[in-house]
């Protein structure tokens, strides 16, 4: 007895489990940012209060936005108000992890052989081990048990 699963359907696992990210390359601009939960902003003041959420850089499907965090980048600079904003520093560090693990700014020319790349890559396959089966196929990965 198998369990076959097509690409589509794996990558949509991943995403559900939190293992993997959905992306777009959706224009930034034509988010409907007012109906974005807490969870698509960097920073979430009061949950109750959508005027205290900050950076928002998820859409409302849960895809990272890189247009959104290329807007971080700069906003993050001083690109509003000339002067680099003062954000909580695990902010910070999740922001330059983002912009790391999607290459861009000055991340934009780092290969694929960064760590993000490879703790990501492994997240997956650490995944794939936990729901193998005998003679279980998901997607083009095939696993049989000796």
């Amino acid at each position: 007895t198998g369990l076959k699963m097509e690409k589509d359907e794996l990558d949509k696992m991943l995403k559900e489990k939190g293992i993997v990210e959905g992306v777009s390359n959706k224009s930034w601009a034509k988010v409907n940012k007012s109906k974005l939960p807490s969870s698509a902003f960097l920073i979430v003041g009061d949950p109750e209060k959508k005027s205290t959420w900050k950076l928002p850089y998820k859409e409302e499907n849960g895809d990272v936005n890189l247009g959104a965090l290329r807007a971080i980048a700069a906003a993050v600079a001083g690109a509003r108000t000339g002067k680099p904003m003062t954000i909580p520093t695990e902010v910070k560090t999740k922001i330059e992890k983002l912009l790391k693990q999607y290459k861009i700014g000055q991340y934009a020319n780092e290969s694929a052989e960064d760590v993000s790349y490879f703790e990501s890559e492994l997240a997956k396959l650490n995944f794939l081990e936990t729901i193998k089966e005998e003679n279980t196929t998901i997607g083009f990965y095939e696993y049989r048990r000796t």
